[in-house]
């Protein structure tokens, strides 16, 4: 099984990109027989890992082989420190695949990881796609929780 693994190690200018379909991955080749999309900050000195929605297409075909898929993620830390507002339900990584995208980091249905040194966040797409693009839709915030 192939991942398709998006790494930001502290990327200068990354974050910059706020409220907003970013394309991490766009090419005219497919990266063929990727079964899982991960999303990795190993240890950016971000406060959190902000998601609302991470999406990811075939070639020439616009649906989101990710919807509706089953996805898991670092911890949530729900101890009111205001990186992390809301629940570990409402903060799940299937929210970054089920719910409709909105740019509110305040927003509670928003994939949350935060307080450990490396955030992460995975989909399995059930089965191996040859995938031409992966779009994460982020979170604007004054928190410092966001994508690196």
């Amino acid at each position: 099984m192939k991942k398709a693994i998006i790494r930001t190690v502290g990327v200068e200018g990354f974050h910059a990109f706020i409220c907003g379909m970013l394309a991490l991955v766009s090419c005219c080749d497919a990266f063929p027989g990727v079964r899982y999309v991960r999303v990795e900050d190993l240890y950016s000195g971000n406060d959190a890992l902000v998601i609302n929605q991470v999406a990811a297409y075939t070639c020439g075909d616009s649906t989101n082989v990710a919807y509706g898929k089953t996805a898991t993620g670092s911890a949530f830390d729900g101890s009111g420190d205001g990186s992390c507002a809301g629940t570990a339900t409402t903060r799940a990584p299937s929210v970054a695949v089920t719910v409709a995208p909105d740019c509110n980091a305040a927003r509670s249905n928003t994939f949350c990881s935060s307080d450990v040194v490396s955030y992460w966040w995975q989909v399995d797409l059930g089965a191996a796609y040859d995938i031409c693009s992966v779009a994460i839709l982020q979170s604007s915030t004054g928190t410092g929780a966001q994508i690196p």
